[in-house]
């Protein structure tokens, strides 16, 4: 691509069009490196979820810890539910309590259960930045299901690349253009020099090859 011609558009483009099929579905991934003139590493503590415009989330990959209505309405949707009696057993099982944090991305949980699940998953949830949000017991179940299956996490640490899941190479390009845009928009409001802080920014598919332009040329 010539100067003339990049865009956040094209580099999704060029990255889907760069990586050979594979036979599952790659995740599309935007990394936003930072300006070391303008950031201090050790300023950078992000951990947010950020709403997308099209969602990449599916069911499975979302869940309620709930007890009564909460869990009751959250199955109706769909959705996974953790009740009290297998949050109990996740506190003795840390092999089982590791590998629903490695395939949830993100929790959310009844108010009045919070204590039990910082017991129980905290030790396995709190260093990923997965502990859950907690909800009100009169809280709308549906609202805050469909808001969890729009949400990608942006999270970084001392570090001066920030990466954020924006969706799959099975979404079209221009979702995955309103995507990123969102994450940027979301990542604009939490730097203090704001988008001129991003220094470069790269897009690529799992095990695609990275794409990279200057975020002033692109953004």
């Amino acid at each position: 691509m010539s100067k003339s011609t990049i865009t956040l558009a094209g580099l999704i483009d060029k990255a889907k069009e760069s990586s050979p099929k594979r036979n599952f579905s790659q995740s599309m991934d935007l990394y936003l490196v930072l300006d070391r003139r303008k950031v201090n590493k050790s300023s950078v503590n992000i951990n947010e979820m950020v709403g997308l415009p099209h969602p990449f989330l599916n069911s499975s990959d979302v869940v309620f810890i709930a007890a009564g209505d909460i869990a009751m309405n959250a199955k109706k949707l769909g959705a996974k539910v953790i009740e009290a009696e297998e949050l109990d057993r996740f506190g003795t099982n840390k092999k089982a309590a590791k590998k629903v944090a490695r395939s949830t991305y993100s929790f959310v949980a009844d108010v009045t259960m919070m204590a039990k699940v910082g017991k129980a998953l905290g030790p396995v949830l709190a260093p990923r930045g997965k502990m859950p949000s907690p909800i009100p017991q009169n809280a709308n179940v549906e609202t805050i299901y469909r808001r969890m299956l729009s949400n990608t996490r942006m999270k970084a640490k001392n570090q001066f690349v920030v990466p954020v899941k924006i969706g799959t190479e099975t979404m079209a390009s221009k979702d995955l253009l309103d995507n990123a845009k969102a994450v940027v928009d979301a990542l604009d409001k939490k730097l203090p020099g704001g988008k001129r802080s991003i220094s470069n920014v790269i897009v690529k598919l799992t095990m695609g090859k990275p794409v990279k332009a200057k975020a002033a040329e692109v953004l």
